[in-house]
């Protein structure tokens, strides 16, 4: 068990510091990932060389107009062609943000809705023995399965 292969993602600027703090951790890879339909290729690319089971994503916007383009690549990235279906299990989506802005949680939550199977949703206000002051009922976690509507796999 246990993981074969991890794809850390981020934005450009970004991914030389996530390098730097995660070197040494075997099996693993920093990559860019912009959202949006523009950055498909991208996406797909990133997607086809990992092969993922499980996408895990925290806190992904912080302001409405990252919403759509995100769920668009999010979407994108947990596809798997028509022909693959039979043989590759569904991949999962694990989403979790902390509810910072109403309009920007209002707006993720009903996208993520509308694009995906939601498996699971939840506020996690359960506290981790030690980390107490860490409980909080302002952080959602959604678990997703593939997108609900046609596929964007050319």
């Amino acid at each position: 068990g246990g993981c074969v292969d991890v794809v850390a993602t981020d934005l450009e600027r970004v991914v030389p510091l996530m390098k730097e703090n995660l070197s040494g951790v075997e099996a693993l890879r920093v990559e860019a990932l912009p959202w949006g339909c523009e950055h498909d290729e991208n996406t797909r690319a990133i997607r086809d060389q990992a092969q993922p089971d499980l996408v895990v994503v925290t806190d992904p916007v912080y302001q409405p107009h990252f919403v759509t383009p995100f769920v668009h690549t999010m979407r994108v990235m947990m596809e798997i062609a028509d022909e693959d279906r039979d043989q590759q299990p569904p991949r999962v989506g694990v989403v979790c943000y902390e509810m910072r802005d109403p309009e920007v949680a209002t707006r993720l939550e009903r996208e993520l809705r509308d694009a995906f199977e939601c498996v699971d949703e939840h506020s996690v206000c359960e506290a981790v023995e030690g980390y107490e002051e860490l409980s909080t009922d302002h952080v959602r976690m959604f678990v997703l399965r593939q997108p609900r509507f046609p596929s964007l796999i050319d």
